[in-house]
């Protein structure tokens, strides 16, 4: 049990590691947005993003509506980020 524990606990913090370097490109991408006159959101990257993750998380055995639901506070961090 242990060792399964600290495997998910590795695995947790790889996830957490890609969330800040993904935030981290939301904030150069914030920039280009400001510097352009772009609205924050993108109603039609964030559906066809959420599109292609779900058919992904299908194919990786995850339930895609979770996946859905996960990056929907993914997509709200990213526009608080972008609105600072």
């Amino acid at each position: 049990m242990k060792d399964f524990r600290q495997q998910i606990d590795h695995i947790d913090q790889k996830i957490v590691k890609l969330l800040a370097e993904r935030m981290k490109l939301v904030k150069q991408i914030a920039e280009l947005k400001r510097q352009n006159q772009l609205p924050i959101q993108d109603e039609k990257r964030e559906k066809e993003l959420r599109d292609n993750l779900k058919i992904f998380a299908a194919q990786h055995g995850l339930d895609p509506e979770f996946i859905n639901h996960l990056y929907s506070h993914v997509f709200i961090e990213s526009r608080r980020i972008q609105s600072e």
